[in-house]
């Protein structure tokens, strides 16, 4: 507005003019003016192509960050069960793969002690594994169906049958339905008098052991109700509706009290499995999920405390740190966890190792968006798993990590460190480079730690199949029912990993409870029935 002022002022004055140098004055101002203006424009254009780049660049990241994301839930919904990449075809004919072809994957002995491949510290013999019930049944022909096929053959006349000693043999395997029945206990009573019957006392026999007294149901029964629920995963309410078709009409309510009645007698067996998870000589796992409750709005998490002696689970309201430092409570040794920030709180007490599945998971999602670099970090990550697998004993793993996998260490450091420049900060690349180096001292402390692995893997398999258990029955309905679910998970899974049956030791543990006697853990349970010590 002002220029327009001025330009019609500038007007007024030349038409006023008669001076020559006045108006040549006044032109020269004017091309210095218009010269400014030009100037003035095309900075104002290229601050705006220079703000239009930076819009699109930031688009392009926003759009590419999106993209990853899709591609990462996709993967998670869709991809297979394995988080496999693959290799080059040189690297399958190096000698590091000829090596661990060269391994024998059969169990190691006992007196190694070797614990970090998942092994069970009470191992089974190959011998004991339950074998299906045979039978044999022979079937004969009568001698009026024999004559008919021989005549329809085109035999003729009198004709005679003669056995053979030989038979035509095949196997079929079928089932049994499982039945139930009422069983109706008469305990008889015996009357005990002085010979001169002034005093007398009744007694009764003594009846079947009952899950609690006047219980209706049979331990066995219970604990088939226990099995169907966290073992197979199959709902109550599913329950009730097979055992009305079987012709016994249990409500859901009976159904949760028996399990919590197991329960009751399993939650001191749980305390001690936990106590077993902290003297065995290896790191604790630590993991959480969540766990909803019908009807509220607020749910809670299923934490599991694990390693090869047994796995123990809790069910708290919260996520917090604070919960980790309770189940941790009076125990010293290394814990191995992923990134989640409510774990720093153990870092006081307990040397910390991070996940190594977590770090290259994030590489793996990558692999569509940054094939080339993702695949060279890649190869580097499973190079030090592949180290790991090499080990046969303590001193061997020792001697590896201190030097094949520490110089593996160092050039993935200096990757990092290389690409991490190469890339913005909020790109997704960069993103994953930072959440390893951010925390290189926790996600190294493997190399000096001997009983840390590499990966918590084994708190995640131990929270599968109580996740297996939510999705078909969607958590609990109470805070009670939550609590029963985490003593029972407690010790199906601990039973697994020293690979009894889990129904058998429950009924194991009922009976010691009858008797007043205590308990063995599962893993205790296995050693004595093996003579293993």
């Amino acid at each position: 507005m002002c220029f327009v002022f001025y330009m019609d002022f500038v007007r007024e004055e030349i038409k006023k003019a008669d001076n020559l140098e006045f108006l040549k004055e006044l032109s020269l101002l004017l091309c210095s003016s218009v010269e400014e203006l030009q100037k003035d424009l095309k900075k104002t254009r290229e601050e705006i192509k220079k703000r239009e780049r930076e819009e699109a660049k930031k688009k392009q990241l926003w759009l590419g960050d999106l993209k990853h994301k899709i591609h990462v839930l996709k993967r998670r919904l869709f991809r297979r069960g394995r988080e496999t990449v693959k290799e080059k075809d040189t690297e399958r004919n190096s000698e590091e793969a000829k090596q661990l072809e060269l391994i024998p994957r059969e169990r190691l002995e006992e007196e190694e002690k070797l614990l970090l491949h998942a092994q069970s510290l009470a191992k089974a013999p190959k011998t004991s594994k339950n074998k299906i019930p045979e039978e044999e049944k022979v079937y004969e022909a009568s001698k009026e169906v024999l004559i008919k096929k021989a005549k329809e053959k085109g035999l003729q006349g009198d004709l005679c049958i003669e056995e053979m000693e030989s038979f035509e043999s095949s196997i079929e395997v079928t089932v049994t339905e499982k039945t139930y029945k009422k069983i109706l206990h008469k305990r008889k009573k015996y009357k005990v008098k002085e010979s001169d019957g002034q005093k007398a006392l009744i007694f009764t026999a003594p009846g079947p052991e009952k899950l609690f007294p006047r219980c209706k149901y049979s331990i066995d029964f219970a604990l088939q109700v226990v099995e169907e629920k966290f073992l197979n995963h199959k709902p109550y309410e599913r329950q009730r509706r097979h055992l009305k078709k079987a012709g016994l009409d249990v409500p859901v309510r009976t159904l949760y009290r028996l399990s919590e009645m197991v329960a009751l007698h399993l939650e001191k067996v749980a305390e001690d499995i936990r106590e077993d998870i902290f003297e065995a000589p290896l790191a604790c796992h630590i993991d959480e999920t969540p766990w909803p409750i019908l009807g509220s709005d607020d749910s809670g998490y299923m934490w599991v405390l694990s390693n090869q002696a047994g796995s123990y689970y809790r069910f708290e309201p919260t996520r917090s740190g604070e919960i980790a430092k309770e189940l941790l409570k009076g125990y010293r040794g290394s814990v191995i966890v992923d990134k989640y920030a409510g774990y720093n709180r153990l870092k006081q007490k307990n040397t910390l190792g991070y996940c190594w599945a977590h770090a290259r998971r994030r590489f793996l999602d990558l692999m569509e968006s940054y094939p080339k670099e993702a695949q060279e970090i890649l190869e580097v990550i499973n190079s030090l798993f592949a180290i790991e697998r090499r080990a046969q004993t303590w001193d061997e793993l020792r001697q590896l990590r201190k030097t094949e996998s520490k110089a593996c260490l160092e050039d993935l450091k200096e990757l990092l460190l290389k690409y991490q420049s190469e890339f913005f900060d909020r790109d997704e690349f960069c993103k994953a480079t930072s959440y390893l180096l951010s925390d290189w001292e926790h996600f190294t402390a493997f190399v000096e730690d001997i009983t840390l692995p590499l990966s918590n893997n084994d708190a995640e398999r131990a929270l599968r199949h109580s996740v297996l258990g939510r999705k078909n029955f969607y958590g609990s309905k109470s805070i009670d029912g939550a609590d029963i679910a985490s003593t029972l998970y407690t010790i199906i899974e601990s039973c697994k990993k020293v690979e009894i049956d889990p129904v058998s030791y429950m009924k194991y543990v009922i009976k010691e409870n009858h008797h007043s006697r205590d308990p063995l853990t599962p893993l205790k349970y296995a050693k004595r029935t093996r003579n293993l010590h």
